[in-house]
């Protein structure tokens, strides 16, 4: 918790509303969103809805300049 005190958060608060269950439906939201997303671990990225492959520099790039190709592709609506 050492790094949540230097950012500034309550710990104390933070850790009784971890208790208290506040954010267990919004993270069970996100665990089961990620199952039909195909998640299996993580990090897992996406980017306009297709998995990066590969979370490298060279990856990120690969998959967004992809992702312009086809946009630029589409007919304007």
């Amino acid at each position: 918790m050492g790094a949540a005190q230097g950012m500034g958060v309550d710990v104390a608060q933070f850790t009784a509303e971890l208790d208290r269950g506040l954010y267990r439906a919004l993270i069970e939201a996100d665990i089961e969103e990620g199952r039909r997303a195909g998640v299996d671990g993580t990090p897992t990225f996406f980017i306009n809805g297709q998995e990066l492959p590969e979370p490298t520099l060279d990856g990120f790039k690969s998959l967004i300049d992809e992702t312009l190709k086809e946009v630029a592709r589409k007919p304007a609506r």
